[in-house]
């Protein structure tokens, strides 16, 4: 079965801090993972066996800011997803590698939401509520991470269950990834 990944790896996080085994730490920029599961799951564990791994794109330089006035710009926002992604060795030669680690998935997040700005500015209108909805779910699992360590496994608190609109976003964001940048899911 095909895995779903996305911009920025939420699917990833979800594995990974159900997944992994010690605490990650990263030396590189933030970065996304994204990932789903259905809304009744309680436990990272039952997490990781109902989330699609994701995978996030490199990154842009400079963005301008008619970009986002201009409805959008497909090529810098499939610029950004596989920098962010290829950095964090998710991506290699515009391949998602499957499943990613929760180190891979740790540096998407959090490089992701330090360039939110950055992204939804050249996120083109086709995929901007499905884009603002993934990165709005990362910093929820930041959130609970930088609470409850990155490693789901080590603590008793359950990490958060992807909302209806992170899960309604998956279709459109991998679709664009594989129609518009050129990207393939493994």
């Amino acid at each position: 079965m095909r895995r779903l990944p996305v911009l920025l790896v939420a699917a990833s996080l979800l594995v990974a801090l159900t997944a992994c085994t010690s605490s990650v730490t990263s030396s590189g920029p933030p970065s996304t993972a994204p990932g789903a599961a259905s809304q009744t799951a309680a436990s990272p564990t039952a997490l990781a066996a109902s989330v699609p791994a994701s995978s996030v794109a490199p990154s842009l330089a400079a963005v301008s800011p008619s970009a986002a006035s201009a409805g959008g710009d497909a090529a810098a926002w499939c610029a950004i997803v596989i920098d962010i992604n290829s950095r964090a060795g998710y991506i290699v030669d515009k391949t998602y590698v499957n499943p990613p680690t929760a180190a891979m998935t740790k540096q998407v997040i959090l490089e992701a939401l330090a360039r939110k700005d950055e992204i939804l500015s050249v996120t083109p209108p086709a995929i901007h509520k499905a884009m603002a909805a993934e990165l709005a779910y990362y910093q929820t699992l930041a959130d609970w991470a930088s609470k409850n360590g990155w490693d789901a496994l080590a603590t008793s608190t359950s990490a958060p269950v992807p909302p209806a609109d992170f899960l309604a976003a998956m279709g459109p964001l991998v679709s664009f990834q594989e129609t518009q940048c050129g990207i393939k899911f493994g």
